[in-house]
């Protein structure tokens, strides 16, 4: 990395490697004074401790994106009202609202009947909204279930990985659709095992063999710079709950990505979650 800097005089990062038995996360930047160039810093970082503030980050990030996109939907609407009374359209207004409230108790009917934990239930019907906007329509499956618990370390780590997947599976599907494309979702809880269950198919680009054996390298990504975290960060809270990670392909090209999140995290994390076929 060094020699690569000091030739180039440019910043390497993100290059992964081992020091005293410690996985680090490395970059060199180049030294200057006065368009002179001295010499190059080295910073390395403890990998887990990158690994979790990205996965604070990444969560933190999802969230805001969910809430946006039901703000902005419910501001459209205020601003539908606000016109048809602005040209007394009252009888309008009256059919618009009745056809607002069906449409809620539709939609979160459906996620709230089948999803107990409150932050769960809004986060799905955040991204839901989100892909609506974006004429990509998201589904629960109506066999989901997940019982009422309290909100804990795991359902933040189950929101993260669901919200990086359920992105994922939206940009897939942008990618080849430019309308009416579909993400579908399931969500279970194995009471007994104590481990989330979790299955989102879309019919997207869909993912190659070659572009598989990469996925989980982090900052790899097929959309540009400052990409390819999300699936480095999925990787790793997976393998932290001890759990399992599965992509396969759909016949009609779109993606499956499979996975078991336990509840409770790994004592012994060293062991691969990922079997990709």
């Amino acid at each position: 990395m060094f020699k690569e800097t000091i030739e180039h005089q440019t910043t390497v990062r993100t290059q992964s490697m081992y020091l005293n038995g410690i996985e680090t996360i490395s970059s060199v930047t180049p030294l200057f004074s006065n368009d002179r160039f001295l010499g190059a810093v080295a910073t390395l970082r403890n990998r887990s401790e990158v690994m979790k503030l990205m996965e604070e980050l990444g969560g933190t990030k999802q969230y805001i994106n969910s809430m946006r996109a039901q703000t902005h939907e419910f501001m459209n609407k205020l601003h539908v009202i606000s016109g048809l009374i602005d040209l007394k359209k009252y009888e309008e207004v009256t059919h618009f609202i009745q056809q607002l409230n069906q449409n809620y108790k539709k939609e979160i009917g459906q996620v709230s009947s089948l999803i107990k934990v409150p932050a769960i239930a809004g986060f799905l019907l955040g991204k839901i909204n989100e892909a609506k906007e974006q004429s990509v329509e998201m589904l629960l499956e109506s066999d989901s279930f997940i019982p009422k618990m309290e909100m804990d370390d795991s359902i933040h780590s189950l929101l993260q990985v669901l919200g990086n997947l359920l992105d994922n599976a939206k940009e897939a599907v942008l990618q080849k659709h430019e309308r009416n494309g579909q993400v579908r979702i399931h969500l279970n809880y194995d009471t007994e095992a104590e481990v989330f269950i979790v299955t989102v198919c879309d019919d997207g680009v869909g993912i190659s063999e070659e572009i598989s054996e990469k996925i989980f390298t982090l900052g790899f990504s097929t959309k540009g710079i400052n990409r390819g975290f999300g699936l480095n960060l999925i990787h790793s809270i997976v393998k932290r709950h001890g759990g399992f990670l599965e992509f396969s392909k759909q016949t009609n090209g779109g993606t499956i990505v499979y996975l078991e999140l336990p509840k409770k995290e790994d004592q012994n994390d060293d062991k691969c979650p990922d079997n990709r076929r």
